[in-house]
């Protein structure tokens, strides 16, 4: 039985049985949710943004992206169905909901494993500690001293990057740097006002925007997590386990990709966008 036709039957519960409701309802709940950076949306008050996408609607000349939300995790079946009728999935959010990319809306009648659809608002795609944190390096602080900050800006998949950045140029009147990283997503970096940010979020091509991270200098201490407790005991390396030859995998956030242990060496990669770099340190 699906977890979201359970309803409870009874009034009078023991403290067991109320926890094994809890339990089994509390899925439901939570797959009612946009977990965002910058908010948390209820979707299952179904308001204007999410009613209105549920009905077709004529096809555009060009794609928009929404965000999608299904009843439970989506299946393959289901995948290939939203593309039959031009649906395509790009980045995952939470709860069971993507970002997509299409010329029509093909209504909710032809989709009933969709909870809500509505649109990626411009606000969803700031940093919400954008231009709010604490500086460490002299530059930085220079910057924030005058409301202005260096930008991330990272772009929908298949955005052409050339285009994005004199976009950004016409809003900041400065030039960004378009970086080279492995990935789905362009990413582009520009020092700009921080007032600036929510006019860049709404850019068409423009996915997420957040503050270039500071590199803070603490290597030494993964040689002794890794290996002994002891910065300068190395047991593993000591036996020719360095880690030459092999394909490690990472289950983490970002990594910057420019760092000496990973330039050149990636073979693939793929996560979300954003400000933090703890994968790195991973």
């Amino acid at each position: 039985m699906s977890l979201h036709h359970i309803r409870p039957r009874c009034v009078f519960l023991t403290p067991s049985l109320a926890l094994c409701l809890a339990l089994a309802t509390a899925p439901t709940a939570f797959a009612q949710k946009l977990l965002l950076n910058s908010v948390t949306l209820d979707t299952s008050r179904r308001g204007a943004a999410g009613l209105a996408r549920m009905f077709p609607e004529p096809a555009r000349k060009t794609a928009v992206r929404r965000i999608i939300q299904t009843i439970g995790p989506l299946t393959e079946r289901e995948r290939q169905r939203l593309a039959a009728l031009g649906v395509t999935l790009e980045d995952y959010l939470p709860e069971h909901a993507f970002l997509a990319r299409m010329r029509a809306w093909p209504g909710g009648a032809q989709l009933p494993f969709v909870r809500w659809v509505g649109p990626h608002e411009p606000v969803y795609k700031l940093d919400p500690l954008l231009g709010q944190r604490t500086r460490l390096s002299p530059y930085r602080q220079a910057l924030k001293a005058h409301g202005r900050e260096l930008i991330d800006i990272f772009l929908y998949k298949g955005a052409d990057a050339a285009a994005a950045a004199r976009a950004v140029e016409r809003l900041t009147g400065a030039r960004p740097a378009v970086l080279r990283t492995t990935g789905e997503h362009a990413h582009l970096r520009v020092e700009a006002p921080v007032d600036r940010a929510l006019a860049i979020a709404s850019l068409d091509s423009v996915l997420y925007v957040a503050e270039a991270p500071e590199v803070t200098l603490r290597d030494i201490t993964q040689r002794a997590i890794v290996q002994s407790g002891l910065a300068t005991l190395t047991p593993v390396h000591d036996h020719g386990v360095t880690g030459a030859g092999q394909i490690l995998g990472i289950i983490d956030t970002q990594i910057k990709q420019t760092h000496v242990a990973f330039a050149g060496k990636i073979l693939q990669y793929n996560t979300t966008p954003g400000q933090d770099f703890h994968g790195t340190l991973v």
